[in-house]
This record gives C-alpha cells, structure tokens and sequence, in this order.
C-alpha cells in the first residue's frame, strides 16, 4: 500500500485502493472463530474493503484469559497466546482480500483524558511498536496509531511519536501505510478531531483521519472536510468514525437520548467525504463494533440489537451502492468542486455561485454545504449529492464534450435513472425524483 503521485488517495500494487472501512473496535477480543468468520465474509460481500479492530483494548464478553495484549498489567511481555489468536484473525480477513486497519493501543494506553491510567511510555512504546510491526510486516495491514484520545502535553505526543517509529522499525518492508486515529470534533477549535492537528508535518503520517462523530448533522460537515482537503502541504484523508447507524444522538446510558442514527444519514455523510475529496471512507455500528449480544451484558453505550442483526442494517448495506458509484465514475479522477463548495464570496442560497459548477441552491439559508459537488480531472463526468428536496442550478459549461448527459442515481438501490441529454450547454435547473421520504439522490453529468 503506498499513497499515490498526487498525495491524493490510496494504491496498492499500483491501482487505485478503495477504501470503505467498518469500525471493528472488539474483533480481535469478543467474537470466537466462527463469529470471526461470519463478520468477515459479510462485510467483505457488501463490498467493505477494511476493517478496522484494536489490539490493546478492554474486555469485553467475558475473555479473562486474554484480558490483553499483555501479560501482565504493563507493557513489558506481550501476551502469546493472544497475540496467536490475532495471527488468525487477520490472516483471515487477508484471504478474503480484507485490508486490517489495525490500532496496537487504545487512547487510554498511554492517555488523554482524566479517567485513563496510562501504561505506556515513550521507551515501552517504541519496544511494543517495534513488536507490532515485526510481527504483522507480512500481512495487508494498515497501521493506526493512536485511539480516540487528545494529545495533552508533550508527554503523550512522545510517547505516540515513539511508537510510530517502533512500527516503522519493525516494519521495514515498506508496505504499509500509517495514519492517527483522533478524538471526536467539536465546534472549536476548528482543527479539532483531526489527527492533522499534531501530526500533519511527520513524515511517519502518510495520511490524516479525522472524527466527525454524531456533532455534525446540522453543522457545516462538509467544511470539515474541505479543510481537510485544502491543508498544506497535500496528504489524504479519510473519515475514521462518523455517524454510527442505529444510535441515539445523545448515547450515554442508562437513558440514551435523541433520535436515531438513519441509514439515510449514513449515506449523507459517506456522499459528503467522498465528494469533498476524501479518499474513501468508515462505517460504523456500535452494535456491531461491540460484538453485542443482549443474553451477555446489560446494554452500554447505546445498543439494543444483536450484532448479527445489526450486521445487515440497511445503512450497511447501502454502502455497496455508494461504493459501485464511484468505482462507475472514478473516486481517484474527482476533485471537490471547491467554488461551490465554499462560502468565500458570500453566496448563500439561490445567490450566484459564480464560476462554480452549482451555481444557484447549494446552499441552505444559514450558509451550510448542502449539495457537495466534484468534476472530473479531464472534466469528462461530475456528481452532485443532493440530500434533501431542493432545487439547484447547473452550468452545464463545466461538462466536456458537445452535449452532456444527465441521470439521476437512487443511493438506496443504486439504479440509474436517464434524465436527458442537453445539446444546448447553458444554466440548468434540476429538482429530484420522489417525495420526501426519498430525499436524498445524486445527479450524474457526463460528456454525451
């Protein structure tokens, strides 16, 4: 796995990689073997390409006998026997052609926040790095250094530095790629929930990840994003954990609050990351990422359904649309269509967005994205999300070619549905198919 020219997106044995990831947080520890099997072998058919799994977490569904990755509660021997059990898992997921996104230490290991005890430190990191490494240098794996944690003090950030040079020193086939897993956005300050915030300068970082989480439903998203994209100097970015499906809002226990967490709020976020430049992007499930099984535990952190059940949420499953539409119009070839999709020259609502290929409606009336747009590198297709019932105006100009063709694409089945081919390549007003119980579509352009 390497980055590409344009420091844009991801490659393996020289093609662009798609990246569509599911936060397996407890893979490695709750489910057993044939549990293993069944998670893997459906995300894999509803065409997740990552997983990603931690390796020093918590307990969870009772596994007393591999409590860690360690033997004891330090940091000093690494844990064998746990350690084989994660041999399988991830060779696994490798047969099925899985990438594992593969965390070696949650946040708490080495802290961020006032309830964590940590264990390790700068010298244990760096030995545990370079074990990780060594061990998995191999196997098609992704390495994820940090865990929902801050970086307080100068402490921390050299405690997750030296374990990012431990992996590289294990690792020294050069095959792998490394990022930093964030803790979640807040409103301020804005470069909040981004690994970019301490790291983006090292070279160890190949790309960033950030950590939307449930903040972001009502507020600008998409800004989010585009920072993230316009950051110098230029490196990839993905979404790490965003909206998980079939949560409440508010999921502190015993009384979760707030409405829950929609397919179609899934999709809105996938489509936003991915038109805003990401280079792919994570799912999530907390029902899943926990392995819950309601006979087991009381429920924690919101979740009521078995995870077998909520493997086939429709959020989930959806997904493999949004992953055959961009694969349909290269994802790699995509560039954010950055004048509509910035408030830099005051246009909010049916202003003009002048030069841009949205040129009226991309926005809402309090100045946030609503419809994310990008064109392709030779200007040949473009793809506009649309995530409500709205009017927009396009300038066909943007599109290559004598005419231009015009479809509507359903998120939720992935069905095409021709509009009309313009010969006359001016301003066009589009309104989407369907009610508002069907409101999100995707408009395609492409050269006749």
């Amino acid at each position: 796995m390497n980055v590409s020219a344009n420091r844009r997106y991801l490659e393996h044995d020289g093609k662009p990689f798609f990246y569509l990831a599911d936060t397996s947080w407890k893979l490695l520890t709750a489910p057993n073997e044939d549990e293993v099997d069944l998670y893997l072998r459906t995300r894999k058919g509803q065409g997740f390409t990552v997983v990603m799994p931690v390796l020093a977490t918590e307990v969870n569904r009772g596994e007393e006998d591999e409590r860690s990755a360690f033997e004891d509660d330090g940091s000093s021997r690494p844990n064998e026997r746990y350690f084989a059990k994660v041999d399988g898992i991830i060779r696994r997921a490798n047969e099925l052609d899985l990438w594992v996104a593969l965390l070696p230490a949650w946040g708490s290991y080495v802290g961020g926040n006032d309830r964590d005890k940590p264990v390790l430190e700068e010298a244990s990191a760096r030995r545990y790095g370079e074990y990780v490494g060594r061990r998995y240098r191999d196997a098609n794996v992704i390495w994820v250094n940090g865990g929902d944690r801050n970086v307080r003090d100068a402490q921390q950030l050299a405690t997750w530095r030296a374990l990012a040079a431990g992996l590289k020193a294990g690792d020294d086939s050069g095959k792998h790629v490394m990022t930093f897993h964030p803790p979640g956005m807040r409103p301020e300050p804005k470069d909040s929930g981004t690994s970019g915030r301490w790291f983006h300068d090292d070279e160890w970082l190949d790309f960033n990840m950030l950590q939307t989480g449930l903040r972001f439903l009502e507020e600008d998203q998409c800004a989010r994003y585009l920072a993230e994209y316009t950051r110098a100097p230029v490196k990839p970015y993905v979404e790490g954990e965003s909206r998980y499906e079939n949560s409440h809002r508010n999921f502190g226990m015993p009384n979760p609050s707030g409405p829950k967490i929609s397919a179609y709020e899934v999709r809105q976020a996938a489509y936003y990351a991915i038109l805003c430049g990401a280079l792919g992007h994570t799912y999530g499930c907390r029902d899943v990422w926990s392995f819950y099984v309601p006979s087991d535990v009381p429920p924690t952190r919101c979740v009521d359904m078995h995870w077998k059940e909520a493997l086939h949420l429709k959020g989930a499953e959806q997904l493999r649309h949004w992953r055959a539409l961009f694969e349909t119009y290269p994802w790699h070839r995509l560039a954010p269509d950055l004048l509509t999709n910035t408030s830099a020259n005051g246009t909010i609502g049916n202003g003009r967005n002048e030069g841009a290929l949205v040129t009226r409606g991309a926005w809402d009336g309090r100045g946030n994205i609503r419809t994310p747009a990008a064109i392709a590198d030779d200007a040949s297709f473009a793809l506009v999300y649309l995530p409500q019932q709205m009017p927009i105006w396009v300038d066909l100009t943007k599109i290559d070619g004598k005419a231009v063709d015009t479809l509507w694409y359903d998120p939720r089945t992935g069905v095409e549905h021709p509009l009309k081919r313009y010969h006359q390549k001016e301003e066009v007003r589009f309104f989407p198919p369907g009610d508002e119980s069907e409101s999100d579509w995707v408009l395609i352009l492409r050269q006749a």
